[in-house]
This record gives C-alpha cells, structure tokens and sequence, in this order.
C-alpha cells in the first residue's frame, strides 16, 4: 500500500480495517514513485485524490476502486462511492479553499468569495477544473467552515476506529 505525505489516508486505512484487509503501508517522500510503483505493479493498492490517479486509469494502469466523496466523480462516472460500495462510514469529501488571516474583515472576506464565485461561474473555468478531476463547489465563508467542521469530526471518528485495541 503506497502513501502520499501530508496525506493521512484515514479513509483508506479505515477501508482496509473494516474489510479486514491486512497490508504493510510503505510511506512515499514523494507520490510520483508510489503512483509508478502502483503502475508497474510493486504495490497492490494507493489511497490518493482522484485527480492524481484519472490519468493512470485512463492509460489502463491501475483501476479506481471507489471515490470517498458522496457523490460519483464526474471523470470517472463508472467508479462507485463509498457509500455505494458499502462503506458509508468512509464518506470524506475533498476540500479545498482560500483561506486568509484570523481577523480578516468579514466586508473583505465576502468579498473574496463573491468574486471567487463570480470566476467559478464561469463555464471555461469549471471545463478546466473538471478536466484535471476536480469539481468546484462554491459556498459562503460561513458553509465552507461548516464543511471543515463536519470534515474534522468525520478524521477524528476514523481516527478513533483506526487505535489499536488493548
């Protein structure tokens, strides 16, 4: 099982816990040698953003498994959910944002998001976002925080199953 850094692959260790599946993890400096690794056939499995792994399963190099996101990725509309696959628990969505500093002006920070809203809208924008395997999903600062606490607490239960027992 390859590893990307700064990654903790919770889902993916939580799938291989609750399926019962054993493997040794090896741990990556770097991602491009593990995604090689998993193409050539050293590893068996990688737990990884899709974005990283549409294009090796579009040259028949490795086969998506299931997306931990609710719904099916857009790129890859032949590959099941989590949820869909039977293990609903494992629903993690991937989030990203802009973030600025802990005092930012709320007139500022509204103003940031109208306008990365504004640009999201745009349909070549999306067209490219959707073309490295990614969706955007634009919301308020107020829902984006709402979707880190719910994404904190979703880590922190995985964690908890993931302890070893005594």
């Amino acid at each position: 099982m390859g590893s990307e850094p700064g990654n903790p692959l919770y889902g993916f260790a939580a799938l291989l816990k609750s399926a019962g599946i054993k493997m040794v993890q090896l741990s990556y400096r770097d991602f491009r040698p593990a995604l090689q690794d998993l193409s050539e056939g050293r590893i068996q499995a990688a737990g990884t953003g899709i974005t990283v792994m549409l294009p090796q399963a579009q040259a028949g190099k490795v086969k998506l498994l299931m997306v931990h996101n609710r719904r099916r990725a857009p790129q890859a509309p032949d590959v099941p959910t989590a949820i869909e696959s039977g293990y609903p628990d494992l629903t993690l969505e991937g989030l990203t944002g802009l973030y600025g500093w802990r005092d930012m002006p709320s007139t500022l920070r509204e103003r940031i998001a109208a306008d990365v809203g504004a640009i999201a809208a745009d349909p070549n924008i999306a067209e490219r976002v959707a073309a490295i395997g990614s969706a955007l999903h634009v919301g308020t600062p107020d829902e984006f925080a709402a979707a880190l606490d719910e994404q904190r607490v979703r880590i922190t239960e995985i964690a908890r199953t993931m302890k070893p027992t005594q």
